[in-house]
């Protein structure tokens, strides 16, 4: 690894807060199971100039949705699913989903035409959205944020909302940003028979434990008594829609299909 390489990150990243772009960071970079490079930068709190340190506690926020996805992966190595599977065949709520024909008017719905499988959920390809994705009749009946379900909703009535908001795509044709990694999470409660975040911690995040890089004060919220760094409210970028052939995954789950009649 350069140091000198390592210099120029350093620099360029105290470029960007100097300029108002980056408030601050803890940057780490290991290599070959050493950090090489450990270092705040910038501001934990921009306004009142005080410094980051390296033991801040940052709102990953969407971020959780590789570890769920990793949850998910983990049970795929252990052979208790199939990203080709149907997700009703593990939350049966969600066969009665229907599809919106116009987003401006959700009543008119259409039957699934394939349906919503695991791997829809994790790639976001299974029609679910947020509210601030768009401004339709449609993406208004969706939540606005997960922290806002997870006070108003338990996992079951949450699966039970999901299944009647009207999904804006017919699953597998577009993807659109929203609640599928939640209904993920969800998905690997019932496979696994724990809470979701039991399942890292089985293995993988076991074995991190074992390797002394601990996720210390880690948790679904922050300590009352800690400070957090965040950047401000919440700006989404803008981020264009686009159409890709699903006929691969569709194959593949014909041929998982196939396998299960043998």
């Amino acid at each position: 690894m350069s140091t000198a390489h390592l210099a120029r990150l350093r620099a360029r990243l105290e470029r960007e807060v100097e300029a108002g772009r980056l408030p601050g960071a803890v940057v780490a970079i290991a290599r070959r199971g050493r950090l090489v490079f450990y270092e705040a930068l910038g501001f934990l709190d921009p306004a009142a100039r005080t410094p980051m340190r390296k033991d801040a506690i940052f709102s990953i926020a969407s971020m959780t949705k590789p570890l769920t996805a990793v949850a998910t992966l983990l049970l795929m190595e252990e052979g208790r699913l199939h990203l080709a599977e149907p997700a009703a065949r593990y939350l049966p709520m969600l066969a009665r989903a229907r599809v919106v024909v116009d987003a401006a008017n959700p009543a008119a719905t259409v039957p699934l035409r394939v349906p919503i499988s695991i791997h829809d959920l994790l790639r976001h390809t299974a029609g679910m959205t947020y509210a601030w994705e768009g401004s339709s009749a449609t993406h208004k009946l969706w939540p606005g944020t997960p922290s806002q379900f997870a006070r108003e909703l338990d996992g079951t009535s949450f699966l039970e909302a999901v299944a009647r908001w009207p999904l804006l795509h017919q699953p597998a044709s577009v993807w659109e940003y929203g609640v599928a990694t939640d209904v993920a999470g969800l998905l690997v409660e019932a496979v696994a028979g724990a809470a979701a975040r039991q399942v890292p911690g089985r293995t993988a995040f076991h074995q991190a434990r074992h390797a002394r890089h601990e996720l210390r004060g880690a948790s679904f919220g922050p300590p009352s008594l800690r400070a957090v760094s965040r950047r401000g409210p919440h700006q989404r970028s803008t981020v264009d829609r686009h159409r890709f052939d699903a006929a691969p995954s569709l194959r593949l789950r014909r041929r998982l299909r196939g396998l299960d009649r043998r």
